[in-house]
């Protein structure tokens, strides 16, 4: 999610105490995003060679955006919001 946090934390089978004083180092680095981080749209995978998002063999994107835009309106109705595709 476009960061990357790295913490110490016990191991549950430790039988040790550090004590409420202990401040437990939490770094915290900030990462770009890439097109790995995304999935692709319903209807589309990821290739292999190229990691681009490419139709489906036999999916109908047209068809399967009409109903989205559908749910997402009803969505929109109901809840103040809907998911972008």
């Amino acid at each position: 999610m476009g960061a990357k946090t790295t913490y110490v934390r016990r191991k549950k089978e430790a039988l040790c105490f550090n004590g409420e004083d202990l401040e437990r180092e939490v770094k915290r680095q900030v990462c770009p995003c890439t097109d790995m981080d995304y999935e692709c749209d319903a209807g589309y995978m990821r290739s292999e060679d190229t990691g681009v998002c490419v139709q489906i063999q036999g999916t109908d994107s047209y068809n399967h955006l009409s109903f989205q835009r559908d749910v997402q309106a009803a969505q929109c109705e109901s809840q103040s919001f809907y998911l972008l595709s």
